[in-house]
């Protein structure tokens, strides 16, 4: 089955510890396509722009987490509610995640921010745990804050498969039913924190 334009995609990036805990990644994308596209096509296109993005940060995270599965789906607005409906492929991000200090707790984690046209509609990426060498009393050293910028670059950028075949970034609203695209980001200096990465609770 090919993707087709206007298709709404996300993808799931699933990182677990030794311990067996997971710690999951999503985004969104609008496809924009001038003819339908290959479903492996598009699936390499997404994971190469996923391993850029996480390239960005490899060194500041934890090496227990390398080599996460993705899970790429097409996604309706259905009764109500987003839900997928086809899915397109898996694959795995190829990033050498290399930092060997003890990780910072796992519900406390650096993150992106993506906003879209619509107030309070926005994507929020929570990354997966950085070494405690990459912080101080709860404030990301410099180096740290840098490489969180180069892969907001790829969170708010477009997927380009071919001239007039792209996937644009952005969050499916649950309030409005349609899909919103990112308008600008922004990220901070001190480490958020995420209730449901703590062990044993959710994923």
């Amino acid at each position: 089955m090919a993707v087709e334009n206007d298709a709404v995609l996300q993808g799931v990036v699933d990182f677990v510890s030794p311990g067996g805990y997971h710690v999951q990644n999503k985004f969104s994308w609008l496809c924009q396509f001038s003819s339908a596209q290959v479903e492996g096509v598009v699936v390499a296109a997404i994971v190469g722009q996923l391993e850029m993005l996480y390239d960005e940060i490899a060194s500041r995270t934890t090496n227990a987490w390398d080599d996460p599965t993705v899970y790429v789906d097409e996604i309706k607005w259905i009764d109500g509610q987003w839900e997928v409906v086809a899915n397109i492929g898996d694959d795995v991000v190829d990033t050498f995640f290399s930092n060997t200090s003890e990780l910072l707790p796992l519900q406390t984690a650096p993150y992106m921010v993506a906003r879209t046209a619509r107030p309070r509609s926005r994507g929020r990426k929570w990354l997966p745990p950085f070494g405690e060498d990459q912080a101080t009393s709860g404030v990301l050293l410099a180096g740290a804050l840098t490489a969180i910028g180069n892969a907001l670059v790829y969170y708010l950028g477009d997927i380009v498969i071919t001239g007039g075949n792209t996937m644009t970034p952005g969050v499916p609203s649950t309030v409005t039913g349609t899909f919103l695209p990112f308008t600008t980001g922004l990220y901070g200096a001190i480490v958020g924190t995420q209730r449901r990465r703590r062990q044993g609770f959710g994923i």
